[in-house]
């Protein structure tokens, strides 16, 4: 087991985190801009952030049990890339039954993502799991407060078709993310 935390897994994984999380804060900033464009009840609008809290957590535990007996680095990239495509396609979605399909596969996404970017964060921190998992953690919780604050202004400067741009920042990490996947399959235990 390696002393010190590495450094550059450890911010490819906080930045999937962030990416993931960013995605989940975007949609409270989304909501009031779907609830005029499609005349949504109180019920409706709740039922859209039942949708993407049920997919984003009451599944993360099958990922979870599916890393632990096969592995999947894959759903690192794929994770993030799942989480930022479907929101900003629920954000253009033209039709609330659409927005609720993407919203849930925004959700898988986020559910994916976060047991093996937790297995990989504990991997990657050596003898320094507490502050390993602290730095995995302060990315998930900066993407959950910067989602908001970008896809605002976003949207009322271009409108909910704006918010397809709330993919390019997941996109990106989950490139990278595709890119390190070689030397992040390094710390794998044997």
């Amino acid at each position: 087991m390696r002393a010190e935390i590495d450094k550059r897994a450890m911010t490819a994984l906080s930045a999937g985190h962030f990416a993931t999380d960013f995605a989940n804060g975007a949609l409270p900033a989304l909501l009031p801009f779907m609830v005029d464009r499609f005349a949504l009840s109180y019920t409706l609008a709740a039922t859209v952030m039942l949708a993407s809290t049920a997919s984003s957590s009451l599944i993360q535990p099958l990922f979870g049990a599916w890393s632990d007996r096969r592995g999947a680095l894959w759903l690192l990239p794929t994770g993030v890339a799942v989480a930022g495509i479907g929101i900003a396609s629920a954000a253009a979605a033209p039709a609330y039954w659409l927005v609720l399909v993407l919203v849930v596969a925004s959700g898988l996404g986020s559910a994916a993502y976060h047991p093996e970017g937790s297995k990989f964060a504990a991997y990657t921190s050596g003898e320094k799991r507490a502050t390993g998992m602290s730095a995995f953690s302060i990315g998930g919780n900066f993407g959950y407060a910067l989602g908001p604050i970008i896809a605002t202004p976003l949207v009322l400067a271009l409108g909910l078709g704006g918010g397809v741009l709330l993919a390019l920042p997941c996109l990106a990490i989950a490139g990278v993310l595709l890119a390190l996947t070689p030397f992040l399959r390094t710390f794998e235990p044997r």
